[in-house]
């Protein structure tokens, strides 16, 4: 890994402006004001990662990471988010990408996160919140990209799985928490602040690497396209998504599944210097099969909409039937933790929804003194889920993820398909290609281990 923010600061060291720390988050000191908005969101949202140091001039105070301190950043991006410079940024991947685009040999085929078509409208003047699925597949089709893809249906995937280790701790009636695995700044925390807590992770991938697994396995031998020629590019909200992708535990058969992250704000970049303006486009949907998710793969980008989703598909494969009302009302909104107690099949399931690391403390220091407090916990590093997350679009506050929130659950709302194991493409899948266990494992799960420090 990167040495980043550690001693770059000394008499030796003071040339040196350009730094990144592994392939998520770059600093660039000119850029710098000495606002501290890096720190103090990293202290508000994260895990007190940056710290603050006078230069050696003694004049000015900038954020650093101790090369003592015992703390770890988990990539989450907040300080990109609050940084107003530019300072802090995503490391980005716009070059690569363009590259491969314009390799004719190549076929690029592009994800999109449940998130982003509720936020990227802001970066074209739109309201907050503003619904443009459609509008931003066509967008992303003319920057020359072979196929669209929305990475809700992988979210439909992870809710299956993620609901099947759902189903076994409750059924098993140990006292086994199970804890989300879709948000990788998280997964990392744990790894390295808690790793008692590794076993607890769901083994399900994320909604991108599913999706991404899919589409070099499956989608290209329906194509009959060499997967050895796809590139494979992630449109996210998030940061440490770009760290993800590098896991060596997210391979398949030795082969990175994503090849480019690109966040919203370097997409809308990239749409820009095009003059393609998302609020002018002819709207046209997602790709098939890969194109069409259930409500309940939307609301992903809410804080709460992994658990609902779990939810909604446990109850069916529980009970045998699905629920005419499935909205679990109680586990959404911007709360930092919010806590519902659900009845299936006369077992009481008592699940906690939380959202940035300071929250997630709070629950894991409650299970220390009581393990059996919740049967299911899920955690976004961001506030409001990845709706906030580190590489959305500026300035944000409560009130804009707010709308951004309430325009996913009206997008449920009016899907025809609300329950991830329902949709017909998931259907398909499990049907044509994910047959037995060792398939679905190789593509829809992945492991963890403790991190040491990586950022020194």
């Amino acid at each position: 890994m990167f040495n980043w923010l550690s001693n770059i600061f000394g008499k030796k060291n003071e040339n040196k402006q350009l730094n990144n720390f592994d392939s998520s988050i770059h600093f660039d000191k000119p850029k710098c004001i000495n606002c501290l908005n890096c720190v103090r969101s990293c202290a508000k949202y994260s895990v007190t990662f940056l710290e603050t140091q006078k230069d050696s001039s003694n004049q000015k105070i900038y954020p650093i990471s101790s090369p003592n301190s015992k703390k770890d950043c988990i990539y989450c991006g907040q300080c990109t988010s609050h940084c107003p410079t530019g300072a802090f940024s995503e490391v980005e991947n716009i070059l690569d990408v363009k590259k491969a685009i314009a390799d004719k040999s190549k076929v690029v085929v592009f994800q999109f996160a449940p998130s982003i078509r509720v936020s990227i409208g802001e970066e074209f003047n739109l309201p907050h919140g503003q619904v443009v699925t459609d509008q931003l597949a066509q967008a992303i089709r003319e920057l020359g990209v072979d196929y669209v893809f929305d990475t809700s249906v992988g979210a439909d995937f992870t809710t299956n799985e993620e609901a099947k280790e759902m189903i076994e701790k409750i059924s098993s009636g140990k006292c086994q928490i199970l804890f989300s695995s879709c948000c990788p700044s998280w997964v990392k925390f744990v790894e390295f602040y808690y790793p008692e807590y590794i076993p607890n992770i769901a083994t399900a991938r994320s909604p991108q690497m599913i999706l991404a697994g899919l589409i070099k396995t499956y989608w290209a031998k329906q194509k009959s396209i060499d997967a050895k020629v796809i590139v494979n590019v992630s449109v996210m909200p998030c940061t440490s998504k770009k760290y993800e992708i590098l896991r060596p535990e997210n391979k398949v058969d030795g082969v990175q599944m994503i090849d480019y992250v690109i966040t919203t704000r370097e997409l809308a970049k990239m749409l820009k210097e095009k003059s393609i303006d998302i609020a002018k486009i002819t709207p046209k949907p997602a790709d098939n099969p890969l194109g069409e998710p259930s409500g309940a793969g939307v609301i992903y980008g809410a804080s709460g909409g992994v658990m609902e989703s779990a939810l909604r598909t446990a109850y069916c494969k529980m009970t045998g039937k699905c629920l005419k009302n499935i909205e679990f009302t109680q586990v959404r909104g911007m709360q930092g933790i919010k806590v519902a107690e659900i009845n299936i099949n006369s077992k009481k399931i008592r699940v906690a929804v939380v959202n940035t690391i300071p929250n997630a403390k709070k629950i894991l220091a409650e299970l220390k003194q009581n393990p059996s407090a919740y049967s299911c916990v899920e955690v976004m590093a961001c506030p409001g889920g990845c709706v906030g997350g580190g590489g959305q679009p500026k300035p944000v506050n409560d009130q804009i993820i707010q709308k951004r929130i309430e325009a996913l659950y009206k997008i449920d709302k009016d899907k025809k398909v609300r329950i991830a194991s329902e949709n017909p493409i998931l259907k398909q899948i499990y049907k044509e290609f994910l047959k037995d266990d060792a398939i679905i494992k190789k593509i829809c799960h992945t492991s963890y281990s403790k991190k040491a420090k990586e950022v020194k």
